[in-house]
């Protein structure tokens, strides 16, 4: 399952200019931490590999801190705007909206660069009103982790597939209590937002909006009460209610059977 297709990249701002002198280009993005440094590294890199372009990259805080330091240079006139940006996916749409923002897929095709070669999934994702606006940077994926000796104390065989119905029975049997009847182990932690919804309905042939969640067209209601969120959700609040489930921290990427 892959996170929103998270990162909407290499969104290109006007204001480049064509000279042959080495150009310098401003970056905003918001990898922090260890992806921060792999991000510089990058940068750097690339830098050293040529002696056209300069890019000057900033981090600018979360992805929504970029978005709304982005709108603030937009409606100052363009001030202060970068060249490059690095925008999360449900950007997408302001992004192509916003007017400020040259298609990548208009400068592939000025440039004769083969888009094929990417993996059709992030495309589409990044393809509005039927154009390519930008690419997948980085793709997170929501991952399962395994309790492995605790399974194995529980009984419980581990397979390579899991129902939702697998899961839970799984989680009850993992749940370990206190003689107060406190949890003292959660048979399964699953962080509670959207994206986790979007993921298990996309992955059960469902769309978190309509109109294929806005690329077909503009979205105009969402969808997220399909079967397979309605599922999901149910069997989290089950094992909550029961003592057996946890939220396990918005903004986590991750699940843990046997926590």
């Amino acid at each position: 399952m892959l996170r929103r297709w998270l990162i909407l990249a290499g969104i290109a701002l006007g204001g480049l200019g064509l000279a042959q002198q080495r150009i310098t280009i401003d970056f905003w993005h918001s990898m922090g931490g260890v992806l921060g440094e792999a991000t510089e590294a990058l940068v750097k890199d690339f830098n050293a590999a040529q002696n056209r372009v300069t890019v000057r990259s900033q981090f600018v805080g979360s992805y929504d801190d970029g978005l709304n330091k982005l709108r603030a240079a937009l409606q100052a006139g363009g001030q202060g705007r970068p060249n490059v940006i690095q925008v999360y996916d449900i950007g997408a749409r302001f992004m192509a909206d916003s007017g400020a923002v040259l298609p990548l897929e208009d400068l592939a095709r000025a440039n004769n660069f083969d888009l094929s070669q990417f993996v059709p999934q992030p495309r589409n994702y990044y393809t509005v009103d039927g154009k390519l606006y930008g690419l997948a940077f980085n793709s997170s994926n929501p991952i399962l982790y395994f309790n492995a000796q605790a399974l194995e104390q529980a009984g419980i065989p581990y397979r390579n597939t899991w129902s939702l119905a697998d899961l839970e029975a799984a989680a009850r049997k993992l749940t370990i209590k206190d003689a107060s009847g406190k949890t003292t182990r959660y048979g399964l932690s699953i962080p509670i937002d959207s994206w986790f919804m979007e993921q298990f309905s996309y992955n059960s042939g469902q769309y978190f909006c309509n109109n294929e969640n806005g690329r077909k067209a503009r979205a105009t209601e969402v969808t997220f009460n399909n079967p397979a969120a309605v599922a999901f959700l149910d069997t989290w609040a089950r094992l909550v209610r029961g003592g057996g489930g946890g939220g396990g921290g918005g903004g986590q990427h991750r699940a843990q059977l046997g926590r």
